[in-house]
């Protein structure tokens, strides 16, 4: 096979793995973000920026990268991929799993909450 793209997962981590074969970057303007729609409902505990901050602290971006995308994958703070013109080069927050649990306990939830609420 000459071309092929959007291996992730598994799968690319098998190909990087195989003789022969070579897996190279492609840009794409696919994004993959968490969107909080309970944020506009007021009694929601997503209403508040902290636990939505704390959401975003508490996920490991670049171990997903890593895992789904053998690293390939550009990292951001953004619905609007770095590379289109106009974008705000935003990083995402770094990963810290103390600092979310600081924030939750901030925003009145020292024990989590079910996330559905």
């Amino acid at each position: 096979m000459d071309v092929a793209y959007t291996f992730s997962g598994p799968v690319a981590e098998q190909l990087r793995r195989s003789p022969g074969f070579r897996i190279s970057a492609h840009r794409s303007n696919a994004v993959f973000f968490l969107d909080f729609l309970d944020q506009w409902e007021p009694k929601s505990p997503w209403a508040d920026r902290r636990v939505r901050l704390a959401a975003s602290t508490a996920v490991d971006r670049k171990a997903i990268n890593e895992a789904e995308f053998l690293g390939f994958a550009g990292l951001t703070n953004s619905i609007v991929p770095r590379h289109m013109e106009f974008a705000l080069p935003l990083d995402p927050p770094a990963f810290d799993p103390q600092r979310a649990r600081q924030l939750l306990t901030e925003a009145g939830f020292p024990n989590g909450f079910d996330g559905e609420s």
